[in-house]
């Protein structure tokens, strides 16, 4: 029942994955392309970095990645709620009616909707390292330079999260009911902006993400909507 979920969801939503994949490989390869002057592609873009669209920035540029945590903010906020919203009301109450129990359903929906989430940003991520390589950067190559831009995309997981448990959450009222999207508003600019590291900023994305497993799994147990 699980496997046929999530062939249901991959079915459905395939769309998503192709669309954040090439969004955001496209960001990877536009910031990538600004930064030094020796990039081939680089002469094409910069007039746009001359016209203040992008920021040429000094920085080895996989850590720049970082920057685009906003997007993949935005991208799991609407990706967590299409992904979840259908499953708990109107035409589509069918969910609690299949011979499995909710908490077997919710790991399943969890586990395709994260599979979905992270296929994006590996790609982009892949990319973006290919790139590096094939540039012949004077600064070596460590495979700890991606934690930088995956932390972006860790952030954009835990809205992920909080928009499931906004979707699975069964307040009546919208403010309340949206609550978890507000939650990982101020940690995120913890992680990126206050944490003394980038292994304690995972830690801190990790125990929220696994705090909001558990949440979803209850609050999918306990729907009543």
């Amino acid at each position: 029942m699980i496997v046929a979920i999530a062939r249901k969801d991959l079915r459905a939503g395939w769309f998503w994955i192709a669309g954040a994949s090439i969004l955001f490989t496209g960001y990877a390869i536009m910031n990538l392309a600004t930064w030094p002057a020796e990039f081939t592609l680089g002469r094409v873009v910069r007039p746009f970095a001359m016209l203040g669209v992008i920021d040429v920035d000094t920085r080895f540029p996989l850590v720049r990645l970082s920057d685009g945590a906003l997007l993949a903010m935005l991208y799991g906020i609407g990706f967590g709620l299409w992904h979840a919203l259908p499953e708990v009301g109107g035409a589509s109450g069918f969910f609690f009616m299949r011979p499995c129990s909710r908490s077997r359903l919710a790991v399943g929906k969890l586990i395709t909707g994260s599979v979905m989430f992270w296929l994006p940003g590996a790609v982009a991520t892949t990319v973006a390292v290919g790139w590096c390589t094939w540039a012949s950067l004077s600064a070596p190559l460590e495979p700890w330079m991606t934690a930088a831009p995956l932390l972006g995309w860790l952030i954009g997981y835990m809205f992920y999260l909080s928009a499931v448990a906004a979707a699975w959450r069964p307040a009546r009222w919208y403010g309340g009911r949206l609550l978890p999207l507000v939650l990982p508003v101020p940690l995120g600019y913890l992680m990126l902006e206050v944490a003394p590291s980038l292994e304690f900023a995972w830690a801190m994305g990790g125990i929220y993400v696994v705090i909001l497993w558990y949440v979803n799994v209850y609050l999918l147990t306990r729907w009543e909507g």
